[in-house]
């Protein structure tokens, strides 16, 4: 959101932020004079990007569900382009990948050596805030990262496994279509909303966070939880969301910061393609069960009631590349995306503050004193100014008591005044 659009209460944080802020001491100062020197840094750069994140106009939605959901189908069919792999059978997408509006049509791929968890999440930190306008280039590559250009012809390529340039492997792969090559009426990416399409929660070959170790298991995604605004769980019908999927869902979940979920039924039947189809009531009931079992286990694990939208997407992905209006029309994704779009761009403001709102929460609950106050915003840049005061009194303390051991220490070596006899000291 651009600063005028900014609702008073997050120009308010905004403020506080700014003031906080001009008090703070160097980083050579704090790294020079705290204990905590890094855990401080670390906190205030949090704070930074929390300031960064409620001026921005960007919009982050991300798309989870079961292996062949309909996931990458859902992104092609949005914006109107194919540019998500899909295939009958495998596991297509390998690795996580962001959707965003771009001058022109391109792949950016993204290179960086992670020699750590938290350096790997530093990486990612940083392409989010790069595709999301918050640092330029020559500050992503001070951090040590590297873009490759390619055209978009290739997009589905870099998105599958076969996507290393001799023994290199981008660790992440940005799609970018050009503003002019944007089609359809309802096109989120024209209203600058980030989409990012995830590997299956329950593939083989990747995890959310990125490609699996070799025990299997998911990578850390506590880098890419953190930066969403809304979560699309997608089933199908012949992939619904099962208990081992929502229990990695609910994992997700709590490191998102409790966003909006909207849950999407795709539809899905080889006999709708008959020309003599007419559906059916048990395969009416089918969908509704599946939906219902997906609602109940949310809410379960979750607490909340799921609204869902129910769209075939193979029909309408037939009806798009096939010119066949009926088809779209009876897919149902005609009325879905013109609802869809006018949900995100009539909410987008609202869900976004709250969102960087419950960020800040969490950075007091996880730093600082773990009472707090809803809708207090504020009050947290308070909590951290407290603690910068506390650390400084802690430091002088700290200071005295050392250097009343240094004194003493100086005491018992001045050879000129004392000796050390059987253990004890004796002045002269």
């Amino acid at each position: 959101m651009n600063k005028e659009k900014l609702s008073p209460q997050a120009k308010q944080v905004v403020e506080t932020i700014n003031n906080f802020l001009k008090e703070l001491p160097t980083e050579e100062e704090i790294r020079k004079n705290y204990f905590e020197a890094e855990n401080l840094l670390t906190l205030i750069g949090n704070i930074r990007r929390i300031k960064k994140e409620l001026k921005t106009d960007r919009f982050v939605v991300i798309i989870c569900g079961g292996l062949k959901s309909g996931k990458s189908t859902l992104i092609n069919l949005l914006f109107h382009k194919e540019v998500s792999p899909t295939r009958l059978g495998r596991e297509t997408t390998i690795r996580p990948c962001i959707f965003s509006d771009g001058d022109i049509s391109r792949v950016l791929l993204f290179y960086g050596i992670a020699e750590s968890e938290t350096r790997r999440k530093d990486l990612f930190h940083a392409i989010i805030d790069y595709i999301k306008g918050i640092i330029d280039s020559k500050e992503l590559k001070d951090i040590g990262l590297e873009i490759e250009e390619k055209p978009i012809s290739e997009a589905v390529h870099w998105l599958t496994e076969e996507n290393k340039t001799g023994s290199r492997s981008p660790i992440f792969v940005n799609v970018q279509i050009g503003r002019k090559d944007l089609g359809g009426k309802y096109n989120l990416l024209s209203e600058k909303i980030l989409f990012i399409d995830t590997p299956g929660v329950d593939g083989i070959t990747a995890g959310i966070g990125g490609r699996r170790d070799k025990e299997n298991e998911n990578l850390n995604v506590s880098w890419l939880a953190e930066r969403v605004d809304l979560m699309l769980l997608l089933q199908s019908t012949v992939s619904p969301l099962n208990n081992s999927s929502i229990n990695f869902i609910e994992k997700l979940y709590k490191d998102l910061n409790a966003p909006p979920i909207l849950l999407i039924h795709n539809e899905f039947s080889l006999k709708c393609w008959r020309r003599d189809y007419k559906e059916m009531k048990e395969d009416s009931d089918a969908d509704k069960s599946s939906i219902d079992n997906a609602k109940r286990l949310l809410r379960q694990k979750l607490g909340q009631n799921i609204e869902c939208l129910r769209v075939n997407l193979g029909m309408a992905e037939d009806g798009f590349k096939f010119d066949r209006k009926e088809l779209l029309e009876k897919s149902g994704f005609i009325d879905f995306e013109e609802n869809f779009y006018k949900f995100i761009v009539n909410n987008r403001r609202q869900i976004h503050e709250e969102n960087v709102f419950n960020k800040l929460r969490r950075l007091k609950e996880k730093n600082l004193n773990p009472a707090f106050r809803k809708n207090e915003e504020t009050d947290n840049i308070g909590y951290i100014r407290d603690r910068i005061k506390k650390e400084k009194e802690k430091l002088e303390e700290e200071k005295k008591k050392y250097l009343d051991i240094l004194s003493d220490i100086k005491w018992i070596f001045n050879y000129e005044k004392c000796k050390v006899s059987s253990g004890i000291i004796e002045e002269y």
